[in-house]
């Protein structure tokens, strides 16, 4: 059983991990706290986590701004596996480190949760690479699929991910096997019966986005077909995530545009053409003439 931990998917502090023990975790913009937000993100004592009876439970701590537990606000909660925390903009992943069943239905929810929660916490870190997040996707990816090595890429495209998956090839050789690396990106899906090697390409608005591979259990070797429609599956909700992740940052972009036109844009007039500079120039000079 891994201890359990907090991990940070977005904000400031993107990728940093946090366990937790018996003492409070407490979560605040004073800089003793535990986690030390932003003050646009937290009150001074924001909210905390205690080990109470056995379960690690949330308390806020009469914030004012509120603390947000699965999109809903929460004074107390006891805290399950996959639950996320959201404190302005940053959010927290709660990872209990227990072992559940397979079969129960709330846990594989709150597992697939917090896939989709990850890989876009990856996707939007995907310039610096967070090892922290990787490794945290990876110990998720092995309660579905018990693996011996795995690797998680995101890639701009094609070519991208071909760049990736050949450094990926050497440095984790012997792990996985280099030529067969080569020929995912053209397979989408691939199965290696002598290895037990499985991976699926990820694709987010009809573009190569990435490659999960997993060298599985020796346990499960002889059931690689399984594997492979459940990493399938798992492939199916990371590019559901990467894609909206991505059309989040575009509306970004585009909005940080605008603001800047608009910003430019003294006369409230929008527009860059030949007419409207005319027209705009017309306005600053009447603008300047004396009224008296």
């Amino acid at each position: 059983m891994m201890p359990a931990e907090i991990i940070v998917v977005s904000g400031p502090l993107t990728g940093c991990r946090y366990a937790l023990g018996a003492a409070d975790f407490e979560v605040g913009r004073d800089p003793a706290m535990s986690l030390s937000l932003p003050p646009e993100d937290a009150a001074w004592h924001h909210c905390k986590i205690q080990l109470v009876d056995g379960h690690f439970q949330l308390a806020d701590l009469r914030s004012g701004r509120g603390t947000y537990v699965n999109g809903l606000r929460a004074e107390r909660r006891v805290l399950e596996d996959g639950d996320q925390i959201s404190i302005g903009e940053t959010d927290l992943l709660f990872r209990s480190g227990e072992t559940l069943p397979v079969d129960n239905a709330r846990a594989v929810l709150m597992r697939s949760c917090s896939l989709l929660f990850l890989f876009r916490a990856l996707e939007a870190t995907r310039e610096q690479r967070s090892p922290v997040l990787e490794k945290a996707l990876l110990a998720l990816l092995g309660e579905f699929i018990p693996h011996q090595h795995g690797v998680v890429l995101l890639a701009s495209g094609e070519a991208d991910l071909r760049t990736s998956l050949h450094a990926a090839a050497r440095e984790l050789k012997p792990c996985f096997d280099s030529a067969w690396m080569d020929g995912i990106s053209e397979a989408g899906a691939l199965a290696n019966a002598a290895t037990g090697d499985i991976a699926v390409v990820l694709y987010a608005r009809s573009q190569v986005a990435g490659v999960i591979c997993l060298r599985v259990a020796r346990e499960l070797a002889g059931r690689l077909p399984e594997q492979l429609e459940i990493l399938s599956a798992i492939g199916s909700l990371a590019s559901a995530a990467i894609e909206n992740e991505r059309k989040v940052e575009s509306l970004r972009g585009e909005n940080t545009l605008l603001q800047e036109r608009l910003e430019q844009q003294h006369s409230g007039l929008i527009g860059d053409s030949a007419p409207m500079r005319r027209l705009a120039q017309m306005i600053a000079r009447v603008a300047a003439q004396s009224t008296t």
